[in-house]
């Protein structure tokens, strides 16, 4: 009797939504313009890459500009009030760090969600 090999699911590309969001925000990688010639890997792998870079920014492109400021800074360690200060320094509307924090997280379940969605992190809450 022979046995088929189990098939795993495949595994997301990053653990958390914040780390796909500050990777790819950090990355220098722009999903345009890139000779996949020169980056590391192989053609294949960097086709990849920038193919889910691409859909993290496609992701944050959903947002309003203010949420994805507010999601973006987050993802990249930032905290509420630090990020309440940044944007009232910037001349940004917000009152104070719950606010950002009430402008953040139904911003960034959507993300993740999206982000889910497409198999780039595992779901919220590990479902």
């Amino acid at each position: 009797m022979t046995r088929e090999p189990l098939s795993l699911p495949p595994r997301p590309r990053w653990p958390t939504p914040d780390r796909a969001i500050e990777e790819s925000t950090r990355s220098p990688l722009d999903a345009r313009g890139i000779d996949l010639r020169r980056l590391p890997g192989g053609t294949q792998d960097a086709q990849e890459a920038v193919h889910a870079y691409s859909q993290v920014h496609a992701a944050l492109g959903m947002l309003e500009d203010r949420e994805r400021r507010v999601v973006v800074a987050y993802a990249c360690g930032g905290s509420y009030r630090g990020i309440a200060k940044a944007m009232k320094e910037a001349g940004w509307p917000v009152g104070s760090s719950s606010q950002v924090r009430r402008i953040h997280r139904p911003a960034w379940e959507r993300v993740a969600a999206r982000l889910a969605e497409l198999g780039l992190c595992p779901p919220v809450g590990g479902t």
